[in-house]
């Protein structure tokens, strides 16, 4: 026999509690297992039972601004030249990730960039492979504060206000040397972003 199943939901939009409601029956023993009158001495009953679930449904996260799903950052040339004498670092490049319509209960913000990483330096984005790419560098991600973040982890949070249309994230990206030597070529690497609500 099938287990019946009922679904209900309640609330103001945006938040509320489901129940599940389950209510099983057993067949009667009687009819498809005679010899057991031997022993049961009356016919079976039905029994039933209850759960409840509970929880609730909230609104906190944003959207990605159109403009910033597929973001690009121009770093601009850097001479390898620079690198050669001293240099460790290019100046950072500021760039930003514009977040809309946050839901009411959105508070908090983090940011994991994800992409590969550099094989001298792990916490670097490696260049794109190629004939032509650039070596003995990196990029290195800063957030607001010009804090590293390491690729592939997630950031400090960026507090939402309450009532935000819309919140702007300032990162930084910068050329960083990672120990091997510095040659020329295209220096262009490839991330993904994922964003962490609480």
């Amino acid at each position: 026999m099938a287990v019946p199943l009922r679904f209900s939901y309640s609330g103001a939009p945006r938040t509320g509690s489901v129940h599940i409601n389950v209510m099983y029956r057993f067949p009667h023993c009687l009819r498809y297992f005679p010899v057991l009158m031997l022993f049961s001495g009356g016919m079976a009953h039905a029994s039933s039972g209850e759960i409840n679930v509970t929880g609730n449904i909230v609104s906190n996260t944003c959207s990605v601004s159109l403009e910033d799903r597929d973001k690009t950052v121009k770093m601009g040339t850097v001479s390898s030249k620079a690198f050669l004498h001293g240099m460790m670092a290019s100046p950072p490049t500021v760039f930003t990730l514009n977040l809309i319509d946050c839901g009411p209960a959105a508070s908090a913000v983090s940011v994991v960039f994800q992409g590969t990483e550099d094989a001298n330096r792990h916490d670097l984005l490696a260049l794109d492979s190629g004939d032509t790419a650039a070596g003995g560098v990196g990029i290195a991600i800063l957030d607001n504060n010009k804090t590293p973040l390491p690729i592939n982890t997630s950031s400090s949070d960026y507090v939402i206000p309450p009532d935000a249309g819309r919140i702007t994230l300032n990162f930084y990206a910068q050329y960083l040397a990672n120990g091997a030597t510095v040659s020329a070529g295209a220096a262009n690497a490839t991330a993904t972003f994922s964003l962490i609500y609480e």
